[in-house]
């Protein structure tokens, strides 16, 4: 949320959220708030834990929480259950997870915007490298 007025309000951000992560507990964020549909990337190295991934989710209050196949199960999964009780879970198979559509809608929805494309690019392609 902007300041307004010399104050910061919080409202609590109601999104969807995508998570996928490697071997090497890289994690990649993506979050679709309801509220205002915003779009949020991160891409992070968290510890075995999970506290950074658990916080950010903390912060956006997700309704849905996205896996592929491959994330069943595992102690990311687990941690999310546990933490996000109220939150549907849902895996989608990797095939579905489209780089390629993935970029093409952020060059969409970022009008032209370089900076954010380049940096929405550099994500992708270490997600991408990250998952093979």
């Amino acid at each position: 949320m902007l300041p307004s007025r010399g104050f910061t309000r919080h409202l609590p951000a109601v999104a969807v959220v995508a998570l996928v992560e490697n071997s090497c507990q890289e994690v990649g964020l993506a979050s679709l708030s309801l509220s205002d549909y915003s779009v949020q990337l991160s891409q992070f190295c968290d510890d075995q834990a999970y506290s950074k991934t658990t916080s950010m989710l903390t912060c956006y209050e997700p309704r849905q929480i996205l896996f592929p196949p491959g994330s069943q199960g595992g102690v990311l999964e687990r941690i999310c259950k546990n933490e996000f009780t109220l939150a549907r879970f849902e895996l989608i198979p990797r095939r579905q997870w489209s780089e390629t559509r993935g970029s093409m809608l952020v060059r969409h929805f970022t009008q032209g915007d370089s900076t954010v494309d380049t940096d929405a690019e550099n994500k992708c392609m270490i997600t991408q490298t990250s998952l093979r």
